[in-house]
């Protein structure tokens, strides 16, 4: 609603920029021609009564769907101008009275935190006060080699535990992640998966040989004669 003050008031001025002098600066001429184009409405009035019960009634419809028009154009414009605008600030749980934190402070503190993620080159977080509670929304870009699901499950992670330990806030609902993978450079063939390598089993230890004692036969001395 904001956008749509600043256009009309710009509006506003130009056309005042543009009449004013005129009207200040030649007068006669310029209510000269506003009589005439009354004149020529009033005519035109005259030419409609002295038609047919069809033309009126053609014409008194056509008044009736412009001025319908110009009555919703400007309730429009009323109730968007009365609506209560979204907040800017979010209740801080944890401390003792009433403390509110900025919605552009916490984007830029998830901002700043997120980006530190390996992989992630450009991040664009989305902070909706709800009063108590804040709804964050996280547009990241990666790398065209990350795996998608595990770095957004780890942005949201990280956007978590800013809000709720960091900033100790409340999340309205759970963090929506948006992630864009850039594309490949060309020529440049997309990341093989590592093929993994049986485990080396330890060669075994070769025990040498032990030496062996061999014992002589004892000697039988023959018994005497």
């Amino acid at each position: 609603m904001n956008a749509l003050n600043r256009i009309v008031i710009i509006l506003l001025l130009i056309a005042l920029t543009i009449i004013l002098p005129v009207v200040i600066i030649v007068p006669g001429p310029v209510i000269s021609a506003l009589q005439n184009g009354l004149a020529a409405i009033t005519d035109s009035l005259m030419v409609v009564a002295r038609a047919g019960a069809a033309e009126q009634m053609a014409f008194f419809l056509l008044r009736l769907v412009i001025a319908a028009l110009v009555f919703l154009i400007c309730l429009l414009l009323i109730i968007l101008e009365l609506r209560r605008p979204s907040g800017r600030t979010v209740a801080i749980h944890g401390v003792e009275g009433r403390a509110e934190l900025l919605t552009d402070s916490i984007a830029s503190h998830l901002a700043y935190h997120i980006d530190q993620i390996p992989g992630v080159i450009k991040v664009k977080p989305r902070v909706v006060s709800k009063g108590k509670s804040v709804r964050v929304e996280v547009y990241a870009e990666t790398g065209p080699q990350v795996e998608v699901p595990t770095k957004a499950q780890e942005v949201r992670q990280v956007a978590t535990e800013v809000v709720e330990q960091k900033l100790g806030l409340k999340l309205d609902r759970e963090v929506k992640v948006t992630i864009k993978a850039a594309p490949y450079p060309k020529g440049l063939p997309p990341a093989q998966p590592v093929p993994v390598r049986p485990p080396v089993q330890p060669a075994p230890v070769a025990v040498p040989p032990q030496p062996v004692e061999i014992t002589p036969p004892e000697e039988t001395t023959p018994p005497a004669e």
